[in-house]
């Protein structure tokens, strides 16, 4: 059996013709490729279709199918729609896939955008403060089988029962009914 492909085509409503216009592309899942793009324009890619989904937003853009087809044969519209390189939103020939941006690239890049953002190590005042309010609960644990702890730190319970703190903090505050069919309620510590 033949595995299904599709020749899809991205485009402003404007575009009449896919053999000058938009974009030309091969998938076996179209969503997940639509998505792909998406997310690819959204990280900042400078291929032109992502710049072009910046540019008009994916909204008013159209992605479609425009034919579906073995792989061969989906190749050979997508060189018959793509001749050669640079045509609408395309920067290579049907059929042949663009260039990886190397580590050359990936450093120049970084260069660009992130060379000034070093990242910040955090305070000593904050330390403390997220070490008051991490101290500032006891808690209660327990499951449906009849364990249940008393009064006990989140975070020494965690590690002891290799369970994420994170979830049961979420417990604990309402917003996860359980995790791993633990409960956990939270009561404030007299000082």
């Amino acid at each position: 059996m033949t595995e299904i492909y599709y020749v899809y085509w991205i485009k402003t409503p404007e575009a009449k013709d896919p053999f000058k216009e938009g974009y030309v592309g091969i998938t076996k899942n179209l969503n997940k490729r639509f998505s792909e793009h998406r997310r690819s324009a959204r990280k900042g890619s400078n291929h032109i279709v992502h710049k072009a989904i910046r540019k008009y937003g994916w909204d008013k853009l159209q992605a479609f199918a425009i034919s579906v087809s073995s792989l061969d044969s989906c190749k050979e519209q997508e060189a018959m729609l793509r001749p050669y390189s640079n045509i609408g939103w395309n920067i290579c020939a049907g059929g042949i896939k663009p260039p990886e941006q190397g580590l050359e690239y990936q450093r120049k890049h970084w260069e660009k955008t992130l060379k000034d953002i070093l990242p910040t190590p955090h305070t000593q005042e904050f330390k403390d403060k997220l070490t008051e309010r991490n101290h500032k609960y006891l808690y209660t644990i327990w499951n449906k089988q009849g364990y249940r702890v008393v009064n006990v730190k989140l975070w020494e319970w965690c590690r002891e029962n290799n369970i994420k703190q994170s979830c049961m903090h979420r417990v604990a505050t309402g917003q996860r009914k359980h995790h791993k069919g633990f409960y956990c309620s939270r009561s404030n510590v007299l000082e």
